[in-house]
Parts: structure tokens; sequence; C-alpha cells
């Protein structure tokens, strides 16, 4: 049992130090880290892209949205799109990072689009994070994050 109870303790204290990062805020504004030699993607303000694999990374989108409400989120905040030409599921992977992470990818079709336009080249752009209600054990949505660009291209 005790065993338990410290692993619990230890885990609450890594969220809790992890939460103190000034670049990870329930507060997270429009600007925020950009990497260097980014292109820039610019939306008409829809946030009507897609992205896919929240689902995976559902922890980090909580913790960036800073939690669950019972009417849900929408916070929008600055996000990365980076290549991982490494990856071992498709070699033209484009990950979507908020704050260095990882919180979806594109669609594999979109993935081939952007690296044959950009390459390796990471590009920034504006996130939605939606959704994230909790209005008890029955009613809990998940996160999602939209982009606002028109295209990555």
């Amino acid at each position: 049992m005790g065993f338990f109870v410290v692993i619990g303790l230890l885990a609450l204290l890594a969220v809790w130090l992890w939460t103190r990062n000034p670049e990870v805020s329930s507060n997270a504004s429009n600007s925020g880290p950009v990497a260097v030699n980014a292109i820039e993607l610019l939306g008409d303000g829809s946030f009507s892209f897609e992205i896919v694999g929240e689902a995976f990374y559902q922890a980090a989108i909580e913790l960036i949205a800073g939690g669950r409400t019972e009417e849900g989120v929408e916070v929008e905040t600055p996000a990365l799109l980076v290549p991982e030409p490494t990856n071992p599921h498709d070699h033209n992977a484009v990950a979507v990072q908020i704050f260095g992470h990882t919180v979806g990818y594109l669609s594999r079709p979109n993935a081939a689009r952007y690296r044959a336009a950009h390459g390796l080249i990471p590009a920034s752009c504006t996130a939605l994070i939606v959704g994230g209600w909790d209005r008890g054990p029955e009613d809990q949505g998940h996160f999602g994050v939209k982009l606002d660009i028109d295209d990555v291209v």
C-alpha cells in the first residue's frame, strides 16, 4: 500500500512541477516558442483544418488547455508543424506540437503534401484546443485540436 502512495505522490509532484513551467499554462497566449527558420502558415480565423491522433495525446492537451471544465474549453495557442523523417510509421509524418509537446499529426495525405512543398522546414501557425468537458463520470468529452491554416502548401 505504501509503495502506491509514494508513486502517486511522485506523479502529483511531477505534474505540479511541469504545470509550473511558464511555457505551459492555461492562459496560453499567441506569443510562444517558434522554431528558428520556421515558415508561417496563415488562415482566415476559422480553425477548420483538422489534424489526427489527438486521442493518443489527451493528457498533454488537457494540461496545455488548463484542465477540463463543465462546458469544455476553447484555448487559442501557437503551434508548430514539425516534420519527422525518422518516424517509423510514416517517413512523411508531420507532428503538431504545442509548447514542445506533440498533440497530433497531419493526416497522411496532408503530411505528404506538406513535405513535398516545404521539405523538412517546420512551420508555425495558430491552433485552437476544443472540447474537454466534464459533466460527470458518464459525460466527458475528448480534447481536439484544430489549426488556423488554409492549407499545408
